[in-house]
């Protein structure tokens, strides 16, 4: 996994918003769903063992 550093992220979040048209509160919903879903599955993963 590659992470990105604090100002490659305001780039990227810059672009997205300002370039491509998506609306920042749609980003931060996207975000919190993704992070979810992954403490979602490794909670489960540590359940089964």
């Amino acid at each position: 996994m590659y992470i990105v550093t604090a100002e490659e992220m305001y780039g990227m979040e810059y672009e997205a918003i300002n370039e491509i048209g998506i609306e920042g509160k749609l980003l931060m919903e996207n975000a919190g769903r993704a992070m979810s879903d992954r403490i979602e599955r490794r909670i489960s993963r540590n359940r089964s063992d």
